[in-house]
């Protein structure tokens, strides 16, 4: 006879399990046991969630197997949780540069090595925004300031007719020419022309509805790589950049656990300007971009979506186009 240890458990409460617990092999395999016997529309999303995350685990896990040398996958999944991940950024690991380009011998020849180094690239690859009208093809109707003015959501907007109005926030940003300048001092860029970059790159985005509550949807919050990437690459520890698909999804799931609050009767509660500027807090601390130059949420996206639509519209894209790519096909 099978054991269901969440044989009664709702559905709400297998996706907070997973959304918790992404990383854990063991977890994951008991939830898809468990979703074996559930054939809701919810179920079988999250049963198609959590066969990916399998996928990501054993994927490190294979990887660890087929390597010698030092690489991400040589930490364990514990250290995915957000803050393992900064904490081991700022232990400051001494990282050496290789004076002499690699022979033959030591390139290793598998599909893997060569994905993850790929990864590792497109992390320090950021999607910039010089302006925030840029973020929607210059129209400044669509952007929602709320640094010196009420939430757009406390104030209560009206839609464009036959529209469904969300905001997408933005939770802050990072000064691109800095962080940029500071990895091309770290790394001893000496070309005479050294690439520059202008403009900020969003920290994360959360996508609300048009009373300021968070849409409780796959892709409805997104994050950013390079504020990511940018504080390890600056410890030394490139090899870590590789773990990126797998940290996304930890510090997917702690926005989730803090931006996702609910009252007595199990509603989801508007965000106000104090519940932004302490996540915003928190999730900068975590990430270790403090002391860097940074920008506090001040804006919202008015996004548009047809009335009849029955899906919302998915985050604004933060990172590469091939990273993109390269997260599907893994």
């Amino acid at each position: 006879m099978s054991v269901r240890p969440f044989f009664n458990k709702s559905i709400s409460d297998l996706e907070d399990t997973f959304a918790n617990n992404r990383g854990d092999a063991d977890i994951l395999n008991l939830l898809l046991d468990e979703l074996e016997h559930r054939k809701t529309g919810r179920a079988l999303s999250l049963k198609e969630n959590v066969l990916q995350a399998r996928d990501s685990v054993a994927y490190l896990q294979q990887s660890d197997s087929l390597t010698e040398t030092p690489t991400i996958n040589n930490y364990s999944n514990q250290a995915w949780d957000v803050a393992d991940v900064v904490e081991q950024a700022n232990q400051g690991k001494s990282f050496t540069v290789r004076k002499q380009s690699p022979s033959v011998s030591e390139v290793a020849d598998d599909s893997q090595s060569i994905l993850s180094a790929w990864t590792a690239l497109e992390v320090l690859s950021p999607q910039g925004y010089r302006r925030k009208e840029d973020l929607v093809g210059g129209d400044r109707s669509r952007i929602a300031r709320f640094d010196k003015r009420e939430l757009p959501w406390i104030v209560g907007e009206k839609s464009r007719p036959n529209k469904r109005l969300y905001y997408e926030l933005f939770l802050g940003a990072v000064e691109l020419a800095p962080a940029v300048e500071a990895l091309l001092k770290c790394y001893a860029d000496k070309r005479p022309d050294k690439p520059s970059m202008r403009g900020q790159n969003a920290i994360a985005t959360v996508l609300l509805d048009k009373d300021g509550r968070p849409v409780d949807e796959e892709n409805s919050i997104g994050v950013s790589s390079f504020t990511w990437g940018m504080p390890i690459a600056l410890n030394g520890d490139l090899e870590k950049l590789a773990a990126w698909p797998v940290a996304e999804k930890q510090i997917i799931a702690f926005l989730r656990k803090r931006l996702f609050q609910r009252d007595d009767e199990g509603e989801l509660i508007p965000l106000s300007k104090q519940s932004i500027s302490d996540v915003f807090g928190e999730l900068t601390s975590r990430l270790g971009l403090v002391g860097h130059k940074i920008k506090e949420p001040s804006f919202a996206i008015r996004v548009y979506e047809f009335y009849g639509s029955k899906t919302p519209p998915e985050s604004t894209l933060l990172n590469s186009f091939l990273e993109i790519s390269l997260k599907r096909e893994t």
